[in-house]
This record gives C-alpha cells, structure tokens and sequence, in this order.
C-alpha cells in the first residue's frame, strides 16, 4: 500500500513479477522527467505574486515524485522476491532435498568425531563415547553394539552412511525400528545386509538389527532409543537448524516409533508411521491388542512435530477389517470412518494442533480427503515420492519392509 498525493487513501499496486523490468523501466523515465520539471521564475516582480503558484506545483512535483520513488522500490522488490522463491521447493516433506544418493555402508572411526572422544575399552576394542546429563553412552565400533551405562542395548546396531560423504553434518539422521522376519531373520538382515551391493541412501541410518529389542521395557524404552540418535548427531556435528532427525517403523513398530518420538522431548522432528495409526487405548484401540498411547496427555508429546501416515492400499488399519473382526461395537461395519487411520488422525488434529499430520497412501479413498483440519494434509501424489513404487505393486501390508528400505535413499539430507 501506498499513500498518494498526500491524500488520505490507500492504494494498491498489483503487478505480475513477469512485468517488472516494463513497469520498473517506466517509473525509472517518470521519475527522470519529474526530476526535470521543476518551475524558476527570474523576474522579482512576477516572483513576488507568482510565488503561491510556484510552491504548490512544485509541492506537487515533489508528491509525485515520492509517489513514483516508492512504486518503483516496491518494483524492484518484486525482484528480491522472485529469486527467494525460485529457492523455496514444496516444502511439504522438507525432507528430500539436493544430496544424491549413495551406497551405504557401516560407519568406521573416521566417521566418529571428535576422535578424542574414541577410547580403547578393556576387551581391546574401540567405542565411541558420548557423555549425556547423567548417562555415558559407548558404541562399540567394531561390533555395533551400544551401552548405556555400561549395560547393553539393543543388540547389534548399524550405523550406516553414505560412501562418499564428507560433511555429516548436512545429513538427516534415520531412525528405523526394524522388525522380525517369521523365519528369525531381522528386517535388517532381510533387506539391508548386502547393502554395499544393493542399498543406497543420502541420509545417516540407524538400524537396529534385532528389532524386538525395543519392545522390551526393561532393554528398549524410549530413552535408549533416543540415546543412539544423539550420539550419532554428536558425532556427526548435526547441523540440526538445517536437517533432520526422523524415527520410523513399519507396522507395530510404526505405532512404536510414534510413542518414541512423543515420550523423547524434541529429540526427533519427524515421524513416520508405516501401515499403523495412531491409537489411545480405551478410545480408539478397544477390542484389539496394538501399540497404543496410554492417554491424551501422552499423544500430546507429538504436538509440533512432522507426522507423516503412509499406508499401502490394502493394510488392514485403512480398511475395516480389524474392526469387523476385533471390535464388536462395530462387527460388521464398513465405514471407512472407524479404521484406525482414520480416527487416528483425527485424533492428532484435534490433540496436536501445532503439528503439522499428512496422509500418504496409494490407496483412492476420498474420505480421507475430506478430514477438515488446518493441519491435516492428504497427499496421495506424494506416494512415489516416498516409495519407489512406479509401478504401484505395494499394496499388501507386508510392504511396509520395501518402504522403509525406500526411505533411505528418498528422505535425504536438507541444504
């Protein structure tokens, strides 16, 4: 808004970024020739009564060369702003820009920094040592194992990182719960062990090999979790004001890495639930035995964080399958409504109004299109974004394993 000719009105100037160099080189010439037009008298005589005259047209001139002046820096700016635009992308994810993917491979000791903070331990072998409030963390470099006051967690623990990085500090940090196979093998084992022949990423991962660690509560609380992901920041100089820390699992490790990231303060930015929901026990979660928030109060602890919901197709939580079959209130339902995603997700828009919730899914349901919160999304274009599912064949439950292996190479580093 500018104000003009000294009056009192507010007008507004509405032009296309396109017209600016035709709309900056006008007002340029204008200003030129106002600049120009100014009135001299140099007879005194007719000075004398010619003076009133002379003050308001040149009082005028003045007017309007302000006016121009403005309009022309308000021009221009649009300028300023279209370059700072060309640099804003969607920022939907704000998780997937610039670093190409690499493969990836177990972290060595270059890797841990400061090297001051490597110490020989009395087996012979390096760990890695990070010192939290009043908890000592080691990681054992060469076993992938982590301690948390000198008592064991989690079993082996890859650290994983891109070959040929130079600058950690630029990576997100990947969080991923992983579970267990029927035959005993790990997720891990299945998925990522031949990782240096067939797995490339652009972020730092954690993966926990033997994934049912953390659903013990003795051994697998939300803390130690927690713990692994701030020594790996601490080594890698995490430039956090700029990346990320994301935690994720798949089924009922995905519900899992919900409470993590809500009982774990502000340790992880983003979470992302794969083929699971948001579940308060006694409220959405009656009849069926899942990973559940105890109450509201511990679902608000995901209040300001990224939550993202991807679901294949056919999962049993986006459809009404676990409530025809588990819940006998509903025995026999078909209403889309009453799945737990669903209601989950309203749940979180209601409990977490600062957080911002999106719905991925290959799934074509327009329901979840019509949930009405400020901060609620349904991004199903965002599918082959997150997966490297071209030709849509995730459709099963199961598939949550070949989508959080997509992750890794789509939930890249932030510049």
């Amino acid at each position: 808004m500018v104000k003009g000719m000294g009056e009192n009105i507010d007008r507004t100037i509405e032009v296309e970024s396109k017209m600016k160099p035709e709309f900056t080189s006008k007002y340029n010439n204008i200003d030129s020739d106002m600049s120009s037009c100014k009135i001299h008298v140099s007879n005194p005589i007719v000075k004398k009564y010619a003076g009133d005259v002379i003050s308001i047209i040149n009082n005028g001139n003045t007017d309007i060369t302000g006016d121009i002046n403005t309009a022309t820096t308000l021009v221009q700016s649009i300028g300023d702003i279209e370059e700072t635009d060309k640099t804003i992308e969607d920022d939907t994810l704000n998780l997937t820009k610039g670093i190409p993917t690499s493969k990836l491979k177990d972290a060595d000791e270059s890797f841990f920094q400061p090297p001051e903070n490597i110490v020989k331990g009395k087996d012979g072998k390096n760990y890695y040592v990070f010192q939290d409030g009043d908890n000592t963390y080691k990681y054992n470099i060469q076993d992938k194992k982590f301690y948390v006051n000198d008592k064991e967690f989690g079993g082996i623990i890859h650290i994983c990182i891109p070959e040929g990085v130079s600058d950690y500090s630029k990576l997100n940090t990947i969080t991923m719960l992983n579970g267990k196979e029927k035959n005993g093998q790990s997720e891990h084992n299945a998925t990522v062990q031949n990782r240096a022949e067939t797995f490339e990423g652009n972020s730092i991962v954690i993966s926990f090999e033997n994934g049912d660690m953390t659903f013990n509560p003795s051994n697998g609380n939300a803390d130690n979790v927690a713990a692994i992901t701030k020594l790996v920041n601490h080594a890698a100089n995490t430039d956090l004001s700029k990346c990320q820390n994301i935690i994720t699992g798949g089924s009922r490790l995905g519900a899992k890495s919900l409470r993590i990231a809500a009982q774990t303060g502000d340790v992880y930015q983003t979470v992302i639930c794969v083929n699971n929901a948001a579940i308060v026990k006694g409220v959405t979660g009656r009849g069926y035995v899942k990973e559940a928030f105890m109450n509201f109060e511990e679902l608000q602890g995901l209040n300001g964080k990224n939550i993202y919901f991807v679901s294949t197709k056919k999962d049993d939580n986006i459809d009404s399958y676990w409530i025809k079959n588990s819940d006998k209130e509903m025995a026999g339902s078909n209403d889309i409504t009453k799945c737990y995603v669903y209601t989950g997700i309203e749940l979180l828009t209601e409990y977490c109004p600062d957080s911002q919730i999106c719905f991925i899914s290959n799934y074509d349901n327009p329901v979840f299109a019509d949930i009405e919160a400020p901060n609620y999304m349904y991004r199903p274009d965002l599918w082959k974004v997150f997966t490297n599912d071209s030709e849509n064949k995730y459709d099963q439950h199961h598939y949550y394993k070949n989508i959080l292996r997509d992750f890794c190479a789509t939930l890249g580093g932030l510049k």
